[in-house]
């Protein structure tokens, strides 16, 4: 009964965080989940970048460096339910040399980095969230950078500016 409850709890808090109620949240967040969310913005950036450049074995690499940081944070209970799906999302990627589906496990990383950066508040100003409408067969997507300038993830030196800022977090 005990399990369900923290399932159903930590349901409710990434459901909420991602729908609005962020900033509150982001100051009552302990110092030890601020760093952990850190961390793994900081081993997400340069997974970004490999992406960015279509290198499919930096992409691995870069992947299986978020899969040992995601290992540290998994016990975090305020963003356990977003580091699984990193977690997941960066093995799968990991294990392929396909940038197409490589990019398809980035997206969800990128959904469950950006909730992680909204409910704990970390990188205030330092961080980018970036939109390309033409991923996915024109479906839409995002990302995270560090940077102003976009540099598009997925759709790499074909359409390297495509896309545009939608959110300084």
């Amino acid at each position: 009964m005990y399990k369900i409850f923290i399932i159903i709890f930590l349901f409710f808090f990434a459901c909420k965080s991602y729908h609005g109620e962020k900033q509150q949240q982001a100051q009552t967040v302990p110092a030890e989940t601020q760093a952990y969310a850190e961390k793994i913005i900081t081993a997400y950036l340069p997974l970004k970048d490999a992406l960015v450049k279509t290198d499919a074995q930096a992409a691995k690499k870069e992947a299986l460096t978020l899969v040992e940081v995601a290992k540290t944070a998994a016990s975090d209970i305020i963003i356990s339910v977003q580091v699984l799906e990193i977690e997941t999302a960066a093995i799968a990627l990991s294990q392929t040399e396909d940038v197409e589906k490589q990019r398809f496990a980035f997206s969800t990383i990128s959904h469950a980095t950006y909730n992680i950066a909204k409910m704990t508040g970390v990188m205030k100003g330092k961080l980018f969230q970036q939109f390309c409408p033409m991923a996915f067969n024109d479906k839409g997507d995002f990302w995270l950078s560090g940077e102003k300038q976009v540099m598009n993830p997925y759709f790499g030196d074909k359409m390297l500016h495509c896309g545009k800022v939608m959110e300084a977090l």
